[in-house]
């Protein structure tokens, strides 16, 4: 594995940038500025409160927003920002400023800090109409530019509207419970929608939400004899939504952020989580705590408020939920590291089922981590997980019993022995990638044995930008502890395998 100068000076950049951006928040003396969730650099002279106004140098901000003709005239003390679509002109002391040729008057006039030009923030962007945000607590300017569509309001009925047609069948109950906390499988078996496939049809065609979402999620699944078809699905999940039922309104919130029928869109899908949250849905909870521990779909990480989130859902009895909030305890990510506490919120997932989360309440046991040590219970539940196709849950079997010690997941798939180089990086961008390393090889492996997945721009966009070449390995560690390993195998091909130890 060869590194390149510019390999290097690209990695510590970025590294530089995530370093930093805890300290400029939590600074009582710096203003940080961000736009569209990405921190804006300043050179020598950085943003400054003027009364109560933020002051900004021109080279920054402007730039990033596209303004890269920067023109100052001495004589005048003029400066002029010039992009393909608009101008500024704003004079150092003058209580106005034009853009574009409108004239706008000024609370603070521009002025000359630290040999830079200070222009008035606020002032500046609305004149050319983006929305900006202070929050004071934490010192820090919101800048977005593009805001999230929102849904057309339905189309006012006629005086007299016609009356519906009426189902001749009997409508379905579902509690409220089961349409907050239930997964598509559960909720279509809780329905017993295979027996009553004719009665949701005829419930959906005659106006009912609750038909509508059950269809929808048929479609979704490519359940019951139905096939499968996204944009159906999202087309139910919007009628059903419509009409106000919380559970659609989630859908939806899952649609945009998996991109299932539409384009994923992470602004739209917090549009929606946001919605289905305050009505107390718990998927939409979960919806909208994901969003804030990754870092999608809002402007900053905020892992406070995702476990502020995920323990609402919690209280709604959310078994997802649950597994999440164990992660955030696990790691000590907007909460105080607990162990004991996410060995008990992992025992109700692992009861439910979830391979990974026996797995990792084995591995508590086996190493007495939160828990007491128990290697009866240790096997337990990896025996729990093994029957559901766990291959490290079957390592640790054999391992436990018969002595056997396992290879690590990382040798076992690549088929040779390697070193985790020590270098690690970290690609700030807010997604779900925190920080990754590249692995050296010891032995030849053949690219053609390694199946390529089709990633999305998002999910590549931290290997490209550290340059990874066609035959590199790179260990990726996501923001819940998940790991997995990627090959480069060329012309913007991965090969991508989760890992757990």
């Amino acid at each position: 594995m060869r590194f390149t100068k510019k390999l290097l000076a690209t990695a510590l950049a970025f590294m530089m940038v995530f370093a930093l951006l805890p300290a400029a928040v939590l600074a009582n003396d710096t203003i940080t500025v961000t736009i569209d969730g990405q921190q804006v650099q300043f050179e020598d002279q950085g943003p400054v409160m003027v009364g109560n106004r933020v002051m900004v140098p021109v080279r920054g901000v402007f730039e990033a927003l596209g303004f890269d003709d920067v023109d100052w005239n001495r004589e005048t003390r003029t400066a002029t920002l010039t992009r393909s679509s608009d101008t500024v002109i704003i004079t150092i002391g003058s209580d106005t400023f034009t853009t574009n040729g409108v004239t706008h008057a000024l609370d603070v006039p521009a002025q000359l800090i630290g040999g830079r030009t200070l222009l008035p923030l606020a002032a500046v962007l609305e004149s050319l109409g983006y929305t900006s945000t202070w929050d004071a607590g934490i010192r820090i300017v919101i800048i977005i530019t593009e805001q999230p569509t929102e849904p057309e309001p339905p189309e006012e009925p006629p005086e007299e509207p016609e009356p519906t047609p009426q189902p001749t069948i009997e409508p379905i109950y579902v509690s409220e419970r089961a349409l907050s906390i239930y997964s598509v499988a559960e909720l279509l078996d809780y329905v017993s929608a295979e027996e009553r496939l004719e009665d949701i049809r005829a419930l959906a065609e005659a106006g009912d939400a609750l038909g509508q979402l059950l269809l929808g999620m048929m479609y979704h699944t490519g359940s019951f004899g139905i096939s499968e078809d996204p944009y159906r699905a999202i087309t139910m999940y919007r009628l059903s939504a419509d009409q106000g039922l919380a559970r659609g309104i989630a859908q939806l919130a899952v649609s945009y952020a998996a991109g299932i029928g539409v384009e994923s869109n992470r602004e739209q899908s917090v549009y929606y989580a946001r919605i289905a949250a305050e009505m107390g849905n718990a998927l939409g909870l979960n919806q909208l705590a994901f969003a804030y521990a990754s870092g999608q779909g809002v402007p900053v990480y905020d892992h406070e408020r995702a476990v502020y989130y995920w323990h609402l859902s919690v209280a709604q009895g959310s078994i997802d939920g649950k597994g999440n909030l164990a992660v955030m305890y696990y790691h000590g990510m907007g909460v105080d590291q607990c162990y004991y506490e996410a060995a008990r919120l992992w025992r109700y997932t692992a009861e439910a089922g979830h391979s990974g989360r026996q797995f990792a309440l084995g591995a508590m046991y086996r190493d007495g981590r939160g828990v007491e040590q128990c290697y009866e219970t240790a096997l337990y539940w990896f025996d729990r997980a093994a029957e559901q196709g766990n291959e490290d849950a079957q390592e640790q079997l054999n391992y436990i019993r018969y002595g056997i010690a396992p290879p690590t997941a990382i040798g076992r798939h690549l088929g040779v022995d390697y070193t985790i180089l020590p270098e690690v990086f970290s690609d700030g961008s807010g997604d779900y990638v925190t920080t990754w390393q590249f692995i050296e090889l010891h032995g030849e492996i053949d690219l053609d044995d390694f199946p390529a997945f089709a990633p999305s721009p998002e999910e590549i966009l931290p290997y490209y930008f550290f340059g990874s070449e066609r035959g590199d390995v790179i260990l990726a560690h996501w923001w819940n502890g998940t790991v997995f390993l990627f090959i480069d195998l060329g012309d913007g091909q991965f090969h991508r395998q989760w890992i757990s130890n």
